[in-house]
């Protein structure tokens, strides 16, 4: 279809598509809505667009439908011209079109006002004869009482009839305003419009979000894009709008978002789109680039995302030739829910790449997990690098695991010998400040251990940490 709408000579490029279009509908059939809240398939957003545009409100495909039917549909969804012809396997729903209810005609108008005016003064009834009429029902005709009268009277039909003017009224409006591109004005009615939709009644609900969803156009979405970052005033109307508008909105949101490298006003855009989860998708192309800033910022987006597939995209950027874009990664797999982040973070500690280990410790440092405990004390042994190994020192610190408090004590208590199998002081005191900052259960009985030591600086930042905590309000 798209091809066919592009004018695009490309024959074997269609029959290709149409072959494989009947090979997925050979054994189950398909039902594709334009509307968001009907039952149904998803379409692409393209073909969403071209059933906006053709007034389509679904489209329903039979099992084993053939290609001359599949060619036909795609005809006549590709030409906005083109009647769509009747078909044995698919059936295509089109969406009532909404008008304005036409006014009176004005002679009609005139001549009810001149019979009005020529009523005589003996055309009025007594004050008895009105009274008699008011209690007593005509012949043959059965009053109905005031609760049947709201559900079958005249009423309901007013206030639809009005409802229907409101929402002529707005979709006029809106299609005013793009078409002179009075932006503000756009949004303002767009907004109404959103906030309208949940009131609608379901019959009329799918009909009027197509006719809604027909104007929203990507030059449009940028527009609001703009006034979010220029106008805060209409930075939550703009944020509404990008959000209905579904993946054009978020394509919108991030192409603001990974325009330039600071940040700044675009943090707004940003944690919108985290409320937006086909926004996910859109981060993968800046997660393979190569521009270095914009694959930390995708990184974190992605991990605090926490979608299933950011796990195996973080990973993979821990082999970038850039060492930022590495950290970055690392440290966002601590913002996956543990089911994911934790397996992974034991992963990361284990990397031939110093920068992703020490970024694997800080991540922990950051967001402790008990279930990680074992596994920096594991690797503490085989650590070599320095840097790496006071940041596992210090993961272990904001642990509150008695692995870790046995860890840590034993580190404190290695001390330096001749011929090796000890730790240097420096090390040793990296433990004790370790404890010192430790809210486990045991940290106090292992300051208490060690400070009766017999190395005098061991023993004395041992008791200097007992008194900071004795000083402090919890005094823990």
């Amino acid at each position: 279809m798209r091809l066919l709408h592009e004018g695009a000579d490309d024959r074997p490029g269609r029959e290709q598509a149409l072959a494989g279009a009947v090979a997925a509908l050979a054994e189950d059939g398909v039902r594709l809505t334009a509307a968001v809240d009907q039952l149904g398939d998803a379409p692409s957003s393209y073909l969403r667009s071209r059933m906006i545009e053709r007034y389509v409100d679904a489209i329903a495909i039979g099992p084993g439908t053939g290609p001359d039917e599949l060619g036909a549909l795609a005809l006549a969804l590709a030409d906005d011209e083109r009647a769509f012809p009747s078909f044995q396997g698919i059936t295509v729903t089109l969406a009532p079109i909404i008008h304005e209810p036409a006014p009176a005609p004005l002679a009609a108008v005139a001549a009810g006002a001149e019979a009005a005016s020529t009523r005589e003064v003996s055309d009025r009834r007594a004050g008895a004869e009105r009274r008699r009429r008011l209690q007593l029902p005509p012949d043959g005709v059965e009053r109905r009482r005031g609760r049947e009268r709201r559900q079958l009277g005249e009423r309901r039909r007013k206030l639809r009839l009005a409802q229907q003017a409101r929402r002529a009224a707005l979709l006029a409006r809106l299609e005013d305003a793009v078409k002179h591109q009075e932006w503000a004005d756009a949004l303002a009615t767009l907004t109404v419009a959103i906030a309208l939709l949940p009131n609608v009644p379901a019959e009329d609900r799918g009909a009027f979000r197509l006719a809604v969803r027909r104007h929203v156009r990507r030059a449009m979405l940028e527009q609001f894009v703009a006034l979010a970052l220029a106008d805060p005033g209409r930075r939550d109307e703009a944020l509404v709008a990008l959000r209905w508008a579904g993946v054009e909105g978020a394509e919108a949101m991030l192409a603001a978002v990974m325009g330039a490298e600071t940040l700044g006003p675009r943090a707004a855009l940003a944690e919108a789109l985290l409320l937006m989860p086909e926004a996910f998708p859109l981060l993968r192309p800046y997660l393979e680039g190569r521009v270095a800033w914009q694959a930390c910022r995708a990184a974190r987006l992605a991990g605090r995302f926490g979608h299933p597939e950011a796990t195996p995209l973080l990973e993979g950027l821990q082999h970038h030739p850039d060492a930022h874009v590495r950290e970055t990664a690392v440290r966002a797999l601590a913002d996956l829910p543990d089911g994911e982040a934790v397996p992974a973070l034991r992963r990361a500690l284990h990397s031939p790449d110093p920068t992703s280990r020490r970024a694997a410790a800080a991540a922990i440092a950051a967001r402790p997990r008990a279930a990680l405990a074992l596994a920096l004390v594991t690797v503490l042994d085989e650590e070599r690098d320095d840097d790496v190994w006071f940041a596992l020192v210090d993961a272990l610190g904001g642990m509150r695991a008695g692995e870790a408090v046995r860890a840590l004590l034993a580190l404190a208590q290695r001390r330096w010998r001749l011929f090796g199998g000890g730790l240097p002081r420096v090390k040793r005191l990296r433990a004790v400040a370790a404890l010192a900052g430790s809210a486990a259960p045991g940290a106090r009985a292992a300051l208490e251990t060690l400070a009766r030591s017999r190395d005098g600086a061991i023993r004395d930042a041992a008791r200097r940490a007992l008194a900071a905590r004795d000083a402090s309000p919890g005094g823990a």
